[in-house]
């Protein structure tokens, strides 16, 4: 894959799956106002911001490479690096990852509420086997 289509590859994965997203490039934005952007060398690529919900983000900055983050505020809670080439394998499990940690957190944030999960209450374990059988 070159630059181009992996650029529309993670826009349109990211918009489809989580809405508002937003795109920089910042060696247009370098070549515009470079000394604004003095010492950030390798780092000047294209980056994707994208707000999942309230606290949590997704980055993704594209260069000669692509490193996916998916943070808290500023605490990276998962990253993935990857090339051109993987790119799309490791996108399809990063967004999984990120969906099964928000499952996880708000399965936890429910417990923590007094409201147990239907799945883990043993009386309805038991009635779902017998039924099978």
């Amino acid at each position: 894959m070159n630059f181009q289509e992996i650029d529309e590859l993670v826009g349109s994965r990211l918009e489809n799956r989580f809405g508002s997203t937003e795109r920089r490039d910042y060696r247009v934005l370098e070549n515009k106002k470079p000394e604004l952007f003095k010492g950030y060398g390798d780092k000047r690529g294209l980056m994707y911001l994208t707000v999942v919900s309230y606290d949590l983000y997704i980055d993704v900055n594209i260069t000669d490479k692509v490193i996916l983050s998916f943070r808290k505020d500023d605490d990276k809670l998962i990253t993935v690096h990857s090339d051109f080439d993987n790119l799309q394998y490791k996108l399809d499990i990063f967004i999984t990852l990120i969906d099964e940690y928000i499952y996880v957190i708000k399965r936890f944030n429910n417990f923590n509420s007094g409201i147990v999960p239907q799945d883990l209450i043993r009386l309805n374990k038991i009635n779902k086997i017998l039924d099978e059988v």
